[in-house]
C-alpha cells in the first residue's frame, strides 16, 4: 500500500513538471512571436522612413534644378555688345534686351571729353554681338568732310582713287559696286552707319545684317574706311 501511494506521487509529480514544461513553452512561443511581430512592425516602419527620406531627397532635388533652369532663362535673356573708342573703360559689356546704346555708354563709363556725341544715335536699340565705336571730334570731322566732299560731286579723300569704296562717305550707288552687294544690303551699311556712326574698321562691316565672314572675304580688298 505505502509503495502504491509513492508511485502515485511520482506520477502526479512527473505530470506536473510535465506541464510546468509545457507552459514554459507556451510562454517562450509566445514571447517569440511577440518579439517576431515587433520585429516585423519595426521593419515596417523602417520602410516607411526610408521611403519618406527618399520623396524629400526628390523634393529637394527638384529645386535646384527648377533653379537652374530658371537661371538659364534669366542668362538667355542677356545680350553682349563691344564699345571701342572714346569711352572711359572699353570693353565688351553685358546688357539687357532693349537696351539703348546710351546705355551701353554709360557701362563703359561713359563719354570721354574729347568724344564727339552728336556723331552717334544713343537712342537705338542695341542688338547682340553689336559693335559701338564713339568717335572724338577729330576724327568725326575728318569723316564729316570727307562726306560733305562727296556730297558737293568732289573727290572725297580716299574714297575709289584706288578701286577701293569707302564705306563710311558711299552712297548707295557707290555702294552697290562693291562685289556681292546688292541694293538691300547697301541701304543696311547705311542704315547701320546712320545709326551707330562711321565704321571704325573694315571688319565692322560684318555688324551689318547679311554680311558674315564668306562675304567679308570676297569684298575685303575693295572697301575701306
Amino acid at each position: 500500500m505505502q509503495k502504491k501511494k509513492k508511485i502515485i506521487k511520482i506520477v502526479m509529480f512527473g505530470c506536473l513538471f510535465a506541464t510546468a514544461l509545457l507552459c514554459g513553452g507556451c510562454r517562450r512561443a509566445s514571447s517569440a512571436e511577440f518579439k517576431l511581430q515587433d520585429g516585423i512592425e519595426l521593419d515596417v516602419s523602417e520602410s516607411d522612413e526610408e521611403q519618406q527620406a527618399s520623396e524629400d531627397l526628390q523634393e529637394d532635388t527638384s529645386a535646384p534644378r527648377g533653379a537652374l533652369e530658371e537661371e538659364e532663362q534669366r542668362e538667355n535673356a542677356f545680350i553682349y555688345v563691344q564699345i571701342n573708342g572714346a569711352v572711359r573703360a572699353p570693353g565688351v559689356y553685358r546688357m539687357e534686351e532693349g537696351d539703348r546704346v546710351f546705355a551701353a555708354i554709360e557701362k563703359a563709363g561713359g563719354m570721354t571729353e574729347d568724344a564727339a556725341a552728336q556723331a552717334i544715335n544713343q537712342a537705338s536699340v542695341i542688338s547682340d554681338g553689336q559693335v559701338i565705336t564713339v568717335y572724338t571730334y577729330q576724327e568725326w570731322e575728318q569723316l564729316a568732310s570727307q562726306q560733305g566732299a562727296q556730297d558737293a560731286g568732289l573727290p572725297a579723300q580716299n574714297v575709289e582713287e584706288d578701286g577701293r569704296v569707302n564705306i563710311n562717305t558711299a552712297d548707295l550707288d557707290a555702294l552697290c559696286t562693291i562685289p556681292g552687294i546688292g541694293r538691300t544690303r547697301a541701304e543696311s551699311i547705311i542704315s547701320y552707319r546712320d545709326a551707330n556712326g562711321p565704321f571704325g574698321s573694315i571688319e565692322d562691316i560684318k555688324n551689318v545684317s547679311g554680311i558674315k565672314d564668306g562675304l567679308f572675304e570676297k569684298i575685303k580688298d575693295r572697301i575701306k574706311v
